[in-house]
């Protein structure tokens, strides 16, 4: 420990070395428009940097319904708009309560 201190590291716990790969998350919310839903899916607006958009699975939050899980089946970019992009979802491991909320909010909206 005396030649950490003397290189100036201060840390006081053991790291580790990783080698491969290592899984991840991260937790981004992000208020979208909801243009269009159907039973299967739903095509939202919403801000996406260009890196993120490679993301694949996502829950979807909606209002006074459910979260839900989706994937990301396409992701285009609105010409004129700055990182704004329509992001088409696919509804995936909805279980019968999910689908029936989520009917009952289509209804709503008609």
């Amino acid at each position: 420990m005396a030649l950490r201190s003397f290189l100036g590291d201060r840390r006081a716990g053991l790291r580790f070395e990783i080698a491969g790969h290592l899984w991840a998350s991260i937790d981004v919310r992000s208020h979208a428009v909801l243009h269009n839903i159907t039973p299967k899916g739903a095509l939202i607006e919403t801000r996406m940097h260009r890196e993120l958009q490679t993301t694949r699975a996502v829950r979807l939050a909606l209002p006074g319904g459910p979260d839900v899980d989706v994937q990301i089946r396409h992701v285009t970019p609105i010409a004129d708009a700055r990182e704004l992009c329509l992001v088409g979802v696919e509804f995936v491991g909805l279980t019968s309560e999910d689908r029936r909320a989520i009917d009952i909010f289509i209804v709503g909206r008609r």
